[in-house]
């Protein structure tokens, strides 16, 4: 869905006012399949969501098509015959993890959603507290696992990047090399905002400190491919 304001005759408040309302009616469950200068404008927008785990998840999404785009370049190609099975197999990976990413894009702006309503219910009484504690903490967990999730299918798109560089089609090795750095970005974005998730907790629950050792485990993956992608750049 595009916005056109040129003609709207709207003042500028009345046009934030009405952008605002327009991108987060969206749908956020559909925000791969509208155009991209939609989700663009979505994320601009001055709703709070979708915001950075959207866009982490985003660059995932592009890492894995130059992925795919290096193997169908791969593909067919004398010159590569004998990792023709390889590529093709790594086209339908990263293919899932594309769907799987988008997914996780909007999902990430709805577990923000969730816990933005834990907020908001009432703590007049002890047992309205208690109840909104326990709903923060669930909300929390959730809008934590997400972005862990968008970490770890981003690594493995980083995985499958560091395979076509140096397998796949020579002639399309920069291409990989950007698939490389934007699902970095989507690994890194994507853990800042679990870490984020898990200083807003009033407690230390054994699955926060689960989740934690899981990033700790991705982060140092992220580096040795980051690692390798720069010795073989240099």
């Amino acid at each position: 869905m595009d916005v056109d304001w040129r003609g709207s005759g709207l003042s500028g408040v009345a046009r934030a006012t009405v952008y605002c309302t327009t991108f987060w009616g969206l749908g956020v469950s559909k925000l791969t399949d509208e155009k991209f200068s939609a989700v663009m404008d979505s994320i601009a927008s001055c709703s709070p969501a979708p915001g950075g785990g959207t866009a982490a998840a985003l660059a995932g999404v592009m890492a894995a098509s130059l992925v795919e785009m290096v193997t169908n370049l791969t593909l067919g190609r004398k010159k590569y015959a004998a990792v023709q099975d390889e590529m093709t197999a790594l086209a339908r990976e990263v293919r899932e993890l594309r769907g799987a990413l988008g997914e996780l894009a909007a999902e990430d702006a709805r577990a923000y959603e969730e816990v933005m309503d834990a907020y908001k219910l009432p703590k007049a009484s002890g047992e309205e507290q208690a109840r909104r504690e326990v709903a923060i903490e669930k909300a929390l967990h959730r809008a934590a696992q997400v972005p862990l999730r968008t970490a770890e299918a981003a690594l493995a798109v980083m995985e499958r990047a560091e395979i076509v560089a140096v397998r796949g089609n020579q002639n399309a090795a920069t291409d990989a090399a950007v698939a490389h750095l934007l699902g970095s970005a989507s690994v890194k974005g994507a853990l800042m905002n679990v870490v984020v998730n898990l200083q807003t907790l009033n407690s230390r629950p054994e699955w926060a400190q689960l989740l934690s050792e899981q990033c700790a485990n991705i982060a140092a993956r992220e580096q040795e491919l980051t690692r390798l992608m720069l010795i073989r750049q240099n």
